[in-house]
Protein backbone atom coordinates (compact mmCIF):
# COMPACT_ATOMS: atom_id res chain seq x y z
CA UNK A 1 0.00 0.00 0.00
CA UNK A 2 2.88 1.95 0.49
CA UNK A 3 4.52 1.66 -2.87
CA UNK A 4 4.58 3.47 -6.00
CA UNK A 5 5.40 2.35 -9.63
CA UNK A 6 6.62 4.53 -12.27
CA UNK A 7 4.25 4.50 -15.37
CA UNK A 8 5.60 4.96 -18.49
CA UNK A 9 2.62 6.44 -20.56
CA UNK A 10 1.98 8.45 -17.29
CA UNK A 11 2.44 12.32 -17.37
CA UNK A 12 2.50 14.00 -14.16
CA UNK A 13 2.74 18.26 -14.57
CA UNK A 14 2.48 20.38 -12.41
CA UNK A 15 1.99 24.73 -13.10
CA UNK A 16 -0.70 24.30 -14.91
CA UNK A 17 -2.75 27.79 -15.15
CA UNK A 18 -6.61 27.56 -14.25
CA UNK A 19 -7.99 28.23 -17.85
CA UNK A 20 -5.75 25.15 -18.64
CA UNK A 21 -6.93 22.77 -15.73
CA UNK A 22 -9.67 21.09 -17.90
CA UNK A 23 -9.18 17.49 -18.94
CA UNK A 24 -11.02 18.91 -22.28
CA UNK A 25 -8.62 21.31 -22.86
CA UNK A 26 -5.64 19.01 -22.30
CA UNK A 27 -6.87 16.66 -24.30
CA UNK A 28 -6.74 18.97 -27.52
CA UNK A 29 -4.30 18.91 -30.36
CA UNK A 30 -3.14 21.71 -29.35
CA UNK A 31 -1.93 20.76 -25.43
CA UNK A 32 -1.18 17.01 -24.87
CA UNK A 33 -3.56 15.32 -27.37
CA UNK A 34 -0.69 16.22 -30.62
CA UNK A 35 1.50 13.89 -28.72
CA UNK A 36 -0.96 10.77 -29.19
CA UNK A 37 -3.97 9.29 -27.98
CA UNK A 38 -4.75 9.95 -24.77
CA UNK A 39 -6.59 7.49 -22.34
CA UNK A 40 -7.53 9.42 -19.72
CA UNK A 41 -6.98 13.53 -17.94
CA UNK A 42 -7.28 13.73 -14.02
CA UNK A 43 -6.33 17.23 -12.67
CA UNK A 44 -5.67 18.23 -9.44
CA UNK A 45 -6.57 21.96 -8.28
CA UNK A 46 -5.10 21.94 -4.42
CA UNK A 47 -1.65 20.92 -5.73
CA UNK A 48 1.29 22.77 -3.92
CA UNK A 49 5.07 22.49 -5.50
CA UNK A 50 7.81 24.98 -5.28
CA UNK A 51 7.32 28.25 -7.22
CA UNK A 52 3.39 28.11 -7.20
CA UNK A 53 3.39 30.98 -4.64
CA UNK A 54 5.32 33.38 -7.19
CA UNK A 55 3.11 32.37 -9.66
CA UNK A 56 -0.39 32.28 -8.07
CA UNK A 57 -2.67 29.33 -8.09
CA UNK A 58 -1.98 26.09 -9.85
CA UNK A 59 -2.95 22.75 -10.69
CA UNK A 60 -1.36 19.62 -11.87
CA UNK A 61 -2.56 16.96 -14.11
CA UNK A 62 -2.05 13.33 -14.85
CA UNK A 63 -2.42 12.36 -18.56
CA UNK A 64 -2.64 8.57 -19.46
CA UNK A 65 -1.63 7.83 -22.54
CA UNK A 66 -2.80 4.74 -24.42
CA UNK A 67 1.67 4.72 -25.97
CA UNK A 68 4.81 5.24 -23.33
CA UNK A 69 6.56 6.88 -26.72
CA UNK A 70 3.86 9.40 -26.45
CA UNK A 71 3.83 10.14 -23.10
CA UNK A 72 7.75 10.82 -23.42
CA UNK A 73 7.43 12.92 -25.89
CA UNK A 74 5.12 14.72 -24.39
CA UNK A 75 7.38 15.36 -21.36
CA UNK A 76 10.56 16.66 -23.40
CA UNK A 77 8.05 18.59 -25.24
CA UNK A 78 6.32 20.32 -22.21
CA UNK A 79 8.63 20.25 -19.37
CA UNK A 80 9.85 23.74 -18.34
CA UNK A 81 7.75 25.41 -21.42
CA UNK A 82 6.63 28.99 -19.88
CA UNK A 83 2.35 29.46 -20.17
CA UNK A 84 0.11 32.14 -18.76
CA UNK A 85 2.73 33.34 -16.70
CA UNK A 86 3.83 29.67 -15.41
CA UNK A 87 6.47 27.66 -16.19
CA UNK A 88 5.50 23.76 -16.50
CA UNK A 89 6.88 20.65 -15.09
CA UNK A 90 6.32 17.67 -16.71
CA UNK A 91 7.75 13.91 -15.63
CA UNK A 92 6.53 10.09 -15.66
CA UNK A 93 3.81 9.95 -12.76
CA UNK A 94 3.75 7.13 -10.33
CA UNK A 95 0.77 5.52 -9.40
CA UNK A 96 -0.27 2.70 -6.67
CA UNK A 97 -1.40 -1.29 -6.26
CA UNK A 98 -4.95 -1.58 -6.54
CA UNK A 99 -6.71 -2.69 -3.11
CA UNK A 100 -8.58 -5.40 -4.58
CA UNK A 101 -5.12 -6.40 -6.09
CA UNK A 102 -3.24 -6.18 -2.76
CA UNK A 103 -6.45 -8.45 -1.09
CA UNK A 104 -5.73 -10.73 -4.25
CA UNK A 105 -9.42 -10.26 -5.06
CA UNK A 106 -10.67 -9.35 -8.64
CA UNK A 107 -11.42 -5.45 -9.18
CA UNK A 108 -15.04 -4.39 -9.67
CA UNK A 109 -13.99 -1.18 -11.54
CA UNK A 110 -13.64 -1.35 -15.24
CA UNK A 111 -11.73 1.47 -15.40
CA UNK A 112 -10.00 1.43 -12.56
CA UNK A 113 -6.27 3.24 -12.88
CA UNK A 114 -4.43 1.64 -10.53
CA UNK A 115 -1.96 -1.64 -11.34
CA UNK A 116 -3.34 -5.15 -11.15
CA UNK A 117 0.09 -7.07 -11.63
CA UNK A 118 3.24 -6.45 -10.17
CA UNK A 119 5.56 -3.52 -11.58
CA UNK A 120 8.97 -3.33 -12.45
CA UNK A 121 11.14 -3.56 -9.05
CA UNK A 122 13.61 -1.29 -10.54
CA UNK A 123 10.96 1.39 -11.05
CA UNK A 124 9.05 1.13 -7.69
CA UNK A 125 9.66 2.73 -4.86
CA UNK A 126 8.22 3.70 -1.34
CA UNK A 127 6.88 7.03 -0.24
CA UNK A 128 9.81 7.71 1.87
CA UNK A 129 12.17 6.98 -0.85
CA UNK A 130 10.13 9.49 -3.60
CA UNK A 131 10.33 12.26 -0.90
CA UNK A 132 14.34 11.74 -0.23
CA UNK A 133 14.42 12.07 -4.09
CA UNK A 134 12.78 15.75 -4.39
CA UNK A 135 14.73 17.42 -1.46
Amino acid sequence: ANVRVVQKNLVFVVGLSPRLADPEILKKPDYFGKFGKIHKVVINHSTQYAGSQLQGPSASAYVTYLRSEDALRAIQAVNNIYIDGRTLKASLGTTKYCSHFMKNQSCPKNDCMYLHELGDEHASFTKEQIGRAHV
